[in-house]
């Protein structure tokens, strides 16, 4: 897959996928890019531990990715996990959505479905601040705009026959 190629974007390959990182303006890439080696440490043996528990038990992986940012959580699940798990990675912002389908698009087969969406427990409205997609600068810039929001319970419900197995 070739879309344009944005200044600073590097294309890597990190747990055999391909990933499109934006170090300058995403912290969570700038961290998977120059320090693979401890990218989210506790976070990752966890998912790790959990996906070999649900082999163990022969049963399938299921992981539900709020606030997906990139879907850097979501790619790892996919490739620890094979195509027998499922995966929905959730993100309101648009740009990170982007971001997120870019990433999900550049490995074909990988088990994930993404929600552009806020997820709520409570009846949804359909305006929340959302961070936007900072440049350098923009720290603490929230801002009102429309933003799908959905019931969680309605998310799960459409995947209904599904136990989750880890949320994040």
């Amino acid at each position: 897959m070739r879309l344009e190629h944005p200044a600073g974007a590097l294309d890597v390959d990190r747990w055999r996928m391909r990933l499109r990182l934006h170090p300058i303006d995403n912290g969570c890439e700038m961290n998977l890019l120059f320090t693979p080696q401890m990218y989210e440490t506790t976070e990752l043996a966890a998912l790790s531990r959990e996906i070999d528990a649900a082999r163990a038990r022969e049963r399938g992986f299921v992981f539900v990715d709020i606030g997906a940012n990139v879907g850097l959580f979501s790619m790892f699940v996919a490739a620890a996990a094979g195509t027998g798990a499922k995966i929905i990675a959730v993100e309101p912002e648009s740009g990170n959505f982007e971001r997120l389908l870019f990433n999900i698009q550049s490995n074909p087969g990988i088990p994930i479905r993404a929600i552009p969406a806020a997820l709520s427990t409570c009846a949804p409205s359909s305006r929340r601040p959302v961070q936007p997609a900072l440049s350098p600068g923009d720290v603490g810039n929230a801002r009102e705009t429309d933003i799908g929001v959905e019931l969680l319970k309605q998310v799960m419900q459409v995947h209904r026959n599904l136990r989750v197995s880890h949320s994040r």
